[in-house]
């Protein structure tokens, strides 16, 4: 680069150029040339895109020198110059996260509500939203973390973000104690549900609010029990018993036989997928569908292996990990995931069957929490 700055000075892109040569300083922990050559392209090249890196880079030394109202300082002056909406994003992610450093909280949340304002669709707004909300139950306004949740702006985007949008719901319900809000949210989804896609869904996120508190758990194990009867062909209700069979596990002191309990579960479980593997029209015109109804199964059959103490199950979870590659080897993603799930199990027989009791005692402790 330096060869290219010194042979070549009314190069097109030379200030680009002379921030590489920056950045390679900077790498090399050379930072005092770095800094020189940041400010001189920030100073020589003003307005350029190349400038606005170089000051958020600046921006960046500055607040690991704990120069704080410098770096403040740059990220705003690119913020209020910056048309490059990547840029721009990442600088007021920059400006937030000094805030939060800084424990400025007021300005922390302005920062954060302005990057959800400013986020180009709905998933950016969510996860700068998450952000947010994350920050305030820290900080101690588990208020302020359930409004925002919310209250983000209808954006481009809400379908491929619908479902974690609704789980950030459950979840900032549950960690701000808004059980009976977040309950009445879904409510009022399953409400307004028109199919039973939608209803599957409300009635799930419901069910797993109540299985968060003490006084509801088996209520909610119910609700997910009943969830997977009424509505067994989808997504949720597949997956519900799933859900109630890890809820007992969870609480077991809570449950009268809890262990035979949960294996039911989750044996019932396992055979809902049965119906989308056996379909070959499935397989051919969904192939991704019935290789993520395998995946599912041998999570369960993992599960199941780990929680009745039975190595029968998890050699059932690398036979069908070892179908999965069979029967997808034009689909190289699935396969290699298939793959690598198949050398785990491998690994875990091969554990069980060499330590035995050692084995099972080491699951058991880390199923409490030891």
């Amino acid at each position: 680069f330096q060869e290219i700055a010194d042979n070549y000075p009314d190069y097109d892109l030379i200030s680009t150029v002379k921030l590489n040569i920056a950045d390679c300083y900077a790498l090399d922990g050379q930072l005092g040339k770095a800094r020189t050559g940041y400010e001189e392209v920030a100073e020589t090249y003003k307005g350029q895109f190349t400038a606005q890196l170089a000051e958020v880079r600046l921006g960046d030394m500055a607040k690991q020198e704990e120069r704080y109202d410098d770096a403040e300082s740059r990220y705003r002056s690119v913020i209020a110059e910056c048309t490059n909406p990547r840029l721009l994003m990442d600088t007021r992610q920059n400006l937030a996260d000094l805030y939060v450093v800084t424990e400025q909280l007021p300005k922390a949340v302005d920062a954060l509500k302005e990057m959800v304002d400013a986020s180009p669709d709905f998933p950016n707004k969510l996860r700068t939203t998450q952000t947010l909300a994350n920050f305030l139950i820290a900080k101690g306004s588990p208020e302020q973390a359930w409004t925002a949740m919310l209250s983000i702006p209808e954006a481009t985007g809400f379908e491929r973000a619908k479902d974690a949008y609704y789980l950030s719901i459950r979840q900032t319900g549950i960690a701000t104690k808004k059980y009976d809000k977040a309950s009445q949210y879904f409510d009022d989804l399953l409400k307004s549900a028109t199919d039973d896609d939608g209803k599957a869904l409300a009635l799930y996120n419901k069910a797993l609010i109540a299985t968060a508190t003490t006084i509801s758990r088996a209520t909610g194990v119910q609700m997910l029990e009943d969830l997977a009867k009424e509505y067994p062909k989808t997504r949720w209700g597949r997956w519900a018993e799933v859900d109630a069979a890890k809820t007992i596990i969870t609480a077991s002191d809570e449950f009268d036989n809890p262990m035979d309990l949960a294996g039911q579960l989750l044996r019932d479980a396992e055979d809902n997928y049965d119906d989308i593997i056996a379909d070959t029209t499935v397989e051919w015109f969904e192939p991704a569908k019935s290789a993520n109804a395998r995946f599912q199964k041998g999570v369960i059959q993992v599960m199941r292996g780990q929680l009745l103490e039975d190595i029968d199950d998890l050699k059932s979870a690398s036979q069908t990990y070892a179908e999965i590659i069979d029967r997808f080897q034009t689909m190289p993603q699935i396969a290699q995931q298939a793959n690598a799930y198949l050398q785990q199990m491998a690994a875990m027989v091969d554990m069980a069957e060499a330590s035995g009791e050692e084995f099972w005692e080491q699951l058991r402790m880390i199923r409490a929490g030891v």
